[in-house]
């Protein structure tokens, strides 16, 4: 049996962080490898992390709570190595090692800047890039030449947007496959937790950063249609409960069994087109060059929150092809 390793953001208080490490452990496993999720992460970034996810929404104790619960389902769900802050440490013997998804190769992530290890510096066996994105780095960022030769370094590259394909052609002079983030690639539904919830109610998975019009069409759209406004991850004063302390299981739940989801997360969008849930994105300028593929390739234009009344659009495409060509990607 090959044994593979997988390098991302996996222990993240984040919904989205969580679930795509899982989905891509179980995608791999379904090739009849033995995978591991390497359990590094930057000095740094591990301490900028935690004391941001401690303070966020000014709720210390609900926000302690959150973590508590992620960190026990990181360590029931997740195959972890041993924990290093020196990725060299946890590297050794592998057939394989699988970059991705998120963000690991936005250079000017807020959370962390710029880390060599996401792009393979220094690990020596077969490196393979599943899904990564670049995020909100362009094209023409005057650093994006640092990381050209690691990029060549790598077997096989794969991306997740047209954003990182663009990037990745430009320094490599290769074509790099768009492949789907590995949450659509493996059923979802197993480990859902159904909320308690009895009332109906619209979900708002989104940033703090609403407008003041963004804001009272939810709250508009949530009278007319007599539905509770549930906010999940996020405080927001206009909603009538705030649900911050959900596990990932929890927090697909709020998901599936929601009347319709406001959202400017992109896992937000995943999820509620994996259960089918009517949905309208509002597309902040960070996030907007990863929603690109996945807006194009399952025909969500019209899910966009463009201003004006609020609508929902609940009708998807997911193309089978992309997710053939993704499980084919993962092969060694």
């Amino acid at each position: 049996m090959k044994k593979v390793g997988i390098v991302t953001f996996h222990d993240g208080i984040n919904y989205g962080a969580f679930m795509q490490v899982f989905s891509l452990q179980r995608a791999l496993e379904t090739q009849g490898y033995d995978v591991d999720v390497i359990h590094y992460k930057q000095v740094k970034f591990w301490f900028k992390e935690y004391v941001h996810f401690l303070k966020m929404n000014g709720r210390l104790l609900s926000n302690y709570k959150k973590i508590s619960k992620f960190e026990r389902l990181q360590k029931k769900h997740l195959n972890l190595t041993s924990f290093s802050f020196d990725i060299n440490k946890l590297t050794k013997g592998y057939d394989a090692i699988y970059f991705g998804s998120d963000e690991i190769w936005n250079i000017n992530n807020p959370g962390f800047g710029f880390n060599p290890v996401y792009f393979g510096r220094g690990i020596d066996c077969r490196l393979i890039a599943y899904a990564p994105s670049f995020g909100a780095t362009q094209i023409d960022d005057e650093n994006i030449n640092r990381v050209k030769e690691d990029l060549l370094n790598f077997d096989k590259i794969s991306v997740r947007d047209t954003n990182s394909y663009k990037i990745v052609e430009k320094l490599t002079n290769q074509v790099p496959l768009i492949v789907a983030d590995p949450t659509l690639l493996v059923e979802q539904k197993s480990l859902l937790v159904e909320p308690e919830q009895v009332e109906e109610y619209l979900l708002v998975y989104a940033s703090s950063q609403l407008t003041v019009e963004q804001i009272s069409q939810i709250k508009t759209y949530a009278e007319i249609n007599n539905l509770l406004i549930i906010s999940i991850g996020y405080k927001h004063a206009f909603a009538h409960q705030n649900l911050l302390d959900l596990d990932p299981f929890e927090w697909q739940g709020y998901i599936k069994y929601a009347q319709c989801v406001v959202t400017t997360m992109f896992h937000g969008t995943l999820f509620s087109l994996i259960y089918n849930r009517p949905l309208s994105i509002i597309l902040t300028p960070y996030r907007e060059a990863k929603f690109s593929t996945v807006i194009e390739s399952c025909k969500l234009q019209s899910a966009l929150w463009k201003g004006g009344a609020l609508s929902f659009n609940s009708s998807y495409i997911f193309p089978q092809k992309l997710k053939e060509e993704s499980f084919e990607f993962l092969k060694l």
